[in-house]
């Protein structure tokens, strides 16, 4: 009876009378473990309180434990005692639907291995772990696997506290047994909320230190991950108790060095963005932003991108105050806009539309965005309220996109500015232009002028009508001429046109200073995003002007070929759509600046033509008083002065010239506009020639150009009534000839070789018709010939002009002008014979070279008639001759005057004196024993030109004397020299045969040349009628 009472006994009744009986003895501590769980259960040797001794640093100093008892952790650093937590308090099976009897009678098969789970030997807590996983979660042949009620609160009852416990264990096999359990249970238990609370710390203690004491990233791994679980289940305001420890342990998992950890918070962060009021963020704010914007730059593009959906999550829930977003997300996320993964640029570019307000779906009177779904009740701002207030920083980064280099990306990025314009115009035009004026406050607070310039200007764009309404609508031809490539089919729409017109104030002065930055990357990103910024500003940069003509000028000659085409395309956007009365004076301010350099000045050039390219295209219309201001920038001597000292500058200014012939159309015929582009094309076209066959192609366009606007000229003559030069062209020289000459030879003694002046007024003459050239003459002969007289002057220029008369000589249509009456004579005793004057030196040698050239072109072409050869003649033109026989330097001297005075002797030959004759035979005999067989023979040919003129009645002993000398060189080792020698006996038989053959007869025994005299004799013979004449 009474062992059937006792049978009848129910198990609580066991425990009372246990717990009745004298305590225990106490059992052994155990390190760093908390309670066995089984709070109100009375089994004999387990309590309710844990006992947490400080654990021992392996160098046998103290550690105290945190939270869970981390001091054995990874971190070697000793940490200070921290008060113990208070043991987790299990929850009633009640709260998770279950009646105590059923857990109870589900525990006890189980209360062994819960026992063990607090063991002092770790393979024992291991197994047991294991075995209480898999009882639980799969059943076995004893115990069925745990509902999931019954699984709830088997884990918030009994199995809490070491389960707790176990997350601080040991040994890592442990503690990623109990994580597991846990993670596997959260996906299947009904409420995770009771599990939050008790958890959370432990967790926190384990992975949101520094360094964090769990030292197995895979173990950090399911920390994350079961938070996720966490946040995903538990409702929102349930969350907000805990914002605090999610964020640390969200905070230390974006911190981690194992991207999937990285991955997993970045997850866990954008769901608790929309599952919490953004106000419960802001206090964590700075610290997630620091973690997520470091983790941006990591290697794995997937990593960039979920860390970029986190921070996508925050903006867009305006977790994220103002001041932060300016301070860190701006500057950190910049990188993505060139970032090498095509998904993480897009998906970039996709989140700043989102956090500017693009496709919130709000409207202007303050609706919600779209991005919070917190289920507290939305605190997002309108999408209008967002794009007023985070444009002006992020703004620029959306620019970025539109000229990304995946075409997809540029469209989607185009196609999302224009959304964020459509926020902007939402949004009143008394807030655009207090954000406007914000923005241009916060660039003038950074250091500039902006903030003076910022609110005016957005007054006159965003009136009061709103948005850009009072801007022209830039024409079908003007956005053609601007030259826009994919993605734009058309200029953006007008709300996104508003928008970048007010912020121009305020972004424009921050991208001109990267512009001039050192590293190519930030100049290439700021000549991007100017490019975009300008398309949507068009004729709202006219303000801006003064300051963005010399940054385009400075950086288009930038040595990146990218940035320099870059900063090139916005120049044509300008020129395009900024009307050009505005931006002329700069441009031409720029390139007539004296005290810059040449490159600079061609890089002024490079801006000025493409400028005014896109302004004729766009069928932009200039006043007469303003189309010739621009050609007299072309045509000012700074512009010239550029020109002629760097290359690059000369190109530009060809390519300038021809763009204002295009956009001036006849307009250009006006001599207020002809004169200083023919003045430039002149300049241009000396260059090339000068340069030679090296610059054929530019010689080839700069005639072209000249063409253009002669062309021009003549139909403007023609419609005014005027006649054309000569009635085959030449209305340009004609016209604008004279007092060019009259300006380019004013300074004419400080002419140095290559200058502008100089390289101007010989292609002036080059290029002149022969009827103008005739008229030109006189006076060029008046401004040249003391300098080419001038031994002191420079013998660059003297060699230059003498070059000039030789070319002029030489040419078929230019000679004719020489043929004028008096010009010859004057070109021989002015400009020919100064130089011929014997001087030491090389140089003179060089000048006396060019002369004797010069002189052997006019001779030969038969320019100079006998009347003006004779005047040369009877002016010491043969001494000078002879002088240049002697020439020791350059043998091509002595071989030019031989030509030169057998030339002349041809022509004037017959009008010599006697004494004259006696010292022209005397010069050439001694010619016959240069050292160069090519003067030798040369002279050979002037001694028969000399004979050819001689009279009939000529001394025969001064005849003599001449063959001679000639003789012996008819046996000469060198065939030519030997011929040549025996024409010229043949030439003076022909008028002295008997004197001649009486030379060679008796020469005629011991030469070699037999066949020479025998030659020789018979042209004495045939010519024996004549001879016999006086002595001299």
């Amino acid at each position: 009876m009474e062992d059937g009472a006792r049978g009848a006994r129910t198990i609580d009744d066991l425990w009372r009378e246990l717990n009745a009986r004298a305590a225990p003895p106490p059992r052994p501590v155990v390190r760093n473990a908390a309670t066995s769980g089984i709070a109100g259960l009375g089994l004999p040797g387990v309590t309710t309180h844990t006992r947490i001794l400080p654990s021992k640093s392996g160098a046998g100093g103290k550690a105290g434990s945190s939270g869970g008892g981390g001091g054995w952790g990874a971190g070697g650093a000793a940490q200070p005692a921290q008060p113990p937590a208070p043991p987790p308090v299990p929850l009633p099976p009640e709260a998770a639907g279950v009646s105590a009897a059923d857990l109870q009678s589900y525990v006890v098969g189980l209360q062994r291995t819960i026992n063990c789970l607090t063991d002092p030997d770790r393979s024992t807590r291991r197994r047991a772990i294991e075995s209480l996983s898999a009882k639980l979660l799969r059943g076995d042949a004893a115990t069925p696997a745990a509902g999931p009620q019954l699984l709830q609160a088997v884990l918030c009852g009994p199995l809490l506290a070491p389960l707790t416990a176990m997350l601080s264990d040991t040994v890592e096999r442990c503690r990623c047994c109990a994580l597991q359990l846990l993670l596997d249970s959260a996906g299947v238990v009904p409420d995770l909320q009771p599990l939050l609370p008790p958890l959370l710390p432990p967790l926190a203690a384990r992975v949101a230190a520094h360094p964090p004491a769990e030292p197995a990233e895979e173990l950090r791994l399911q920390a994350a991950q079961l938070v996720g679980r966490f946040v995903e289940r538990v409702s929102g305001s349930a969350l907000l108790p805990h914002v605090r420890e999610l964020a640390a342990l969200l905070a230390a998992g974006l911190e981690d060095p194992y991207h999937e950890i990285k991955k997993a918070a970045a997850g866990v962060l954008a769901a608790l963005a929309v599952r919490v009021p953004p106000a419960a963020l802001e206090p964590h704010a700075e610290r997630l932003l620091s973690v997520l914007v470091a983790g941006l730059g990591h290697a794995h593009s997937r990593v960039r991108q979920a860390l970029l959906a986190a921070l996508d999550a925050l903006l867009a829930a305006g977790a994220a105050p103002h001041a932060l977003v300016e301070r860190i997300v701006v500057p950190g996320v910049r990188p993505l806009a060139a970032d090498r993964a095509t998904a993480v640029r897009e998906a970039f570019f996709a989140a700043l539309g989102r956090w500017m307000g693009a496709g919130a779906g709000s409207q202007a009177d303050g609706g919600q965005a779209g991005g919070s779904g917190w289920e507290g009740g939305p605190e997002g701002e309108g999408a209008a309220a967002r794009c007023r207030r985070l444009a002006p920083l992020l703004l620029p980064l959306l620019l970025l996109g539109v000229s990304d280099e995946a075409e997809p990306v540029a469209a989607l990025v185009l196609s999302t500015l224009e959304n964020v314009g459509d926020a902007w115009a939402a949004a009143g035009p008394a807030e655009a232009a207090e954000a406007a004026a914000a923005a241009a406050a916060v660039d003038g607070a950074a250091g500039g002028t902006a903030a003076a310039d910022a609110p005016a200007a957005a007054m006159e764009v965003d009136g009061a009508d709103g948005g850009a309404q009072q801007q022209l609508e830039p024409s079908a031809a003007a956005v053609e001429a601007a030259g826009l490539q994919p993605p734009y089919r058309r200029l953006p729409r007008a709300g996104a046109r508003a928008m970048g017109a007010a912020l121009l104030p305020a972004l424009l002065p921050p991208l001109l200073r990267e512009l001039g930055e050192w590293t190519i990357a930030q100049r290439c990103a700021a000549a991007r995003c100017l490019h975009a910024l300008l398309v949507l500003a068009g004729g709202a940069a006219t303000p801006q002007l003064a300051r963005l003509v010399p940054a385009l000028c400075s950086a288009v000659g930038d040595d990146d070929a990218d940035v320099a085409g870059r900063v090139a395309a916005c120049v044509r956007v300008v020129g395009a759509l900024v009307p050009a009365a505005h931006w002329l004076p700069l441009a031409a301010d720029a390139v007539a600046d004296g005290k810059a350099g040449a490159g600079a000045r061609a890089n002024a050039l490079v801006v000025l033509s493409r400028l005014a390219h896109a302004a004729g295209r766009a069928g932009q219309r200039l006043a007469p008083q303003q189309l010739a201001a621009l050609a007299a920038a072309l045509g000012g001597d700074e512009a010239l002065g550029a020109a002629a000292e760097h290359a690059g500058a000369r190109a530009q200014l060809l390519v300038a010239v021809r763009a204002v012939l295009e956009w001036a159309g006849a307009a250009a015929g006006e001599p207020a506009v002809a004169g200083p582009l023919y003045r430039a094309l002149l300049q241009l076209h000396g260059s090339a020639e000068a340069d030679g066959p090296a610059a054929a192609g530019e010689a080839a366009a700069v005639r072209e150009t000249l063409a253009q606007l002669e062309a021009v000229a003549a139909r403007a003559a023609a419609n005014s009534g005027g006649e054309s030069a000569g009635g085959g062209g030449g209305v340009l020289c004609a016209a604008l000839g004279p007092p060019l000459l009259e300006s380019l030879t004013a300074d004419a003694r400080s002419w140095a070789p290559g200058s502008p002046a100089l390289l101007a007024f010989g292609s002036l003459l080059r290029t002149a018709p022969p009827r103008c050239l005739a008229a030109l003459l006189p006076r060029a002969f008046d401004a040249v010939a003391p300098i080419v007289a001038d031994a002191d002057a420079d013998p660059g220029v003297r060699l230059a002009l003498l070059a000039l008369l030789e070319d002029l000589l030489r040419d078929d249509a230019s000679a004719e002008a020489f043929r004028a009456p008096g010009a010859a004579a004057a070109a021989l005793t002015r400009l020919l014979m100064p130089p011929l004057t014997w001087r030491a030196g090389k140089v003179a040698a060089a000048v006396r070279f060019a002369s004797v050239r010069a002189l052997a072109a006019a001779v030969e072409r038969r320019v100079a008639d006998e009347g003006a050869l004779r005047a040369a003649v009877d002016a010491g033109l043969l001494p000078l001759l002879h002088q240049c026989l002697d020439e020791d330097w350059h043998p091509e001297v002595r071989l030019a005057a031989a030509a030169v005075e057998a030339s002349l002797l041809a022509a004037v030959g017959r009008s010599l004196s006697d004494e004259q004759r006696r010292a022209v035979y005397t010069e050439l005999l001694k010619r016959l024993d240069d050292s160069s067989n090519a003067v030798r023979v040369a002279a050979c040919g002037a001694i028969a030109a000399f004979a050819g003129a001689l009279p009939a009645h000529y001394c025969d002993a001064n005849s003599g004397y001449l063959a001679a000398g000639v003789v012996p060189h008819m046996d000469d080792g060198d065939a030519a020299v030997s011929a040549a020698a025996a024409a010229a006996l043949e030439a003076l038989a022909a008028v002295k045969p008997a004197a001649v053959a009486a030379e060679v007869s008796k020469a005629r025994p011991v030469f070699r040349a037999v066949h020479l005299c025998d030659r020789v004799l018979a042209a004495c013979g045939a010519g024996g009628g004549s001879g016999g004449g006086g002595d001299a």
